[in-house]
């Protein structure tokens, strides 16, 4: 412990300790914002024009995510498509999400386990990028891998001889099957002539997301694969019949 000397009586003054520097308060998270924020994503995936993509949350937690991409034309990958996991930090758009294929997929820069290899998802990460450009760009990744830093190495070695690894994606790939209830139908439609409702065939459902009530109607002929096959409206004031 220092000490200094009293010139008076010779006394050993204890010094006083330094005073301790006040901890900075950690920066409050918004959960509102992000929660803003990933709703404001959902709308414009869906409403976008972009082939080959989707995403859609969790009915439960608006934080996790189910995403489909399908492999580009004129790629080894063509007709195939994969179904991803996107799961978002509370501090998101600030840090990136966690991005993972839950569809095997023989690639350089995806692993056994899932994990892509992908620098926007890691130290290239901004808040500007969103779910469509996350997808897009996992999207462009399966035809113009990084060969030269993969996860993947015996994907990558086949990588040249395009022929053969093509044989290899078509042995070990397993196509998807999305569930049958993977939307909820709704009850009743909303009442009133609304026109958006008129058209003969149609088939209304309904999801919540983030407390926003989202109807949707297509036409059953065309395939419920995914949710870019939806068109949609928001009606946040709706509410079924049997809720009134």
């Amino acid at each position: 412990m220092a000490t200094m000397n009293n010139h008076t009586n010779n006394t050993p003054v204890t010094a006083a300790p330094p005073m301790k520097q006040p901890v900075p308060t950690p920066k409050t998270i918004d959960s509102q914002s992000v929660l803003k924020r990933l709703q404001s994503e959902l709308m414009d995936l869906l409403i976008s024009s972009e082939s080959g993509i989707s995403a859609f949350p969790d009915e439960d937690n608006i934080f996790f995510w189910k995403g489909t991409i399908s492999g580009s034309k004129d790629t080894v990958f063509e007709g195939t498509e994969y179904k991803l996991s996107l799961t978002f930090p509370n501090d998101y758009p600030f840090k990136p999400p966690t991005v993972k294929f839950e569809t095997g997929c023989f690639h350089p820069n995806v692993d056994v386990f899932g994990n892509i290899c992908l620098d926007i998802l890691q130290d290239k990460w901004s808040a500007a990028y969103d779910v469509r450009s996350i997808l897009i760009s996992i999207q462009s990744l399966l035809g113009e891998p990084n060969t030269s830093s993969p996860l993947n190495t015996q994907a990558a070695a086949l990588w040249s001889n395009q022929e053969e690894y093509r044989k290899m994606v078509k042995k070990l790939y397993k196509p998807i099957h999305l569930p049958a209830n993977t939307f909820r139908a709704v009850v009743n439609p909303p009442e009133g002539d609304d026109p958006r409702w008129s058209s003969g065939g149609v088939v209304r459902q309904v999801m919540v997301v983030g407390g926003v009530r989202v109807w949707w109607h297509y036409h059953p002929r065309r395939q419920l694969l995914r949710v870019a096959a939806l068109r949609m409206c928001v009606r946040p004031s709706c509410r079924r019949r049997d809720e009134r």
